[in-house]
């Protein structure tokens, strides 16, 4: 939500309890809405549903509350039933993981030792030492490359740099 809209439900809220808001007000509602995520359409519909239900002070936890309680409820809808999903027999799902082994390239037995091999060597992508986990980094090409966090798979240049020539 914009401050124009913030003003907006504080102009509502206003109209139903007479309370007097103020910059400060509008600072703090606007915060609240940002973390709560609010649309303009969502938190007027729940300050109305608030006061015809309730005699309460209302306060943006209330608003959030009311939102999070209907994002969770399933949609409403006269729509086709939801379909009830067949589980995949069993030849069916070792075709499937044979395909995707076989389109990643991927060696199944011995995935693990590259991994362990390619800690063996200075990362050429994040610079990691050898012995160390690679990190994640963020930064153009070319540019310094601050470390964010540790990853569990080593980076594909350093699993490829530590393979054996074939």
């Amino acid at each position: 939500m914009n401050n124009g809209e913030v003003i907006d439900l504080l102009s509502l809220i206003t109209a139903y309890d007479g309370r007097n808001a103020g910059p400060a007000e509008l600072h703090a509602w606007a915060e609240a809405a940002q973390r709560g995520r609010w649309t303009y359409a969502e938190a007027a519909d729940a300050v109305s549903a608030h006061f015809a239900e309730s005699t309460e002070w209302l306060m943006p936890g209330h608003i959030t509350q009311r939102l999070r309680q209907r994002r969770a409820e399933p949609p409403r809808s006269n729509a086709l039933p939801a379909a009830t999903p067949r589980p995949a027999d069993e030849a069916h799902v070792c075709r499937v993981v044979d395909w995707l082994a076989a389109r990643l390239a991927a060696d199944r037995e011995t995935a693990a030792d590259d991994q362990w091999r390619a800690l063996g060597i200075e990362c050429p992508h994040c610079r990691a030492e050898p012995g160390a986990r690679c990190v994640q980094t963020v930064g153009m090409h070319g540019q310094r490359r601050d470390p964010v966090r540790p990853i569990e798979v080593p980076h594909i240049q350093r699993r490829r740099a530590a393979r054996p020539e074939e």
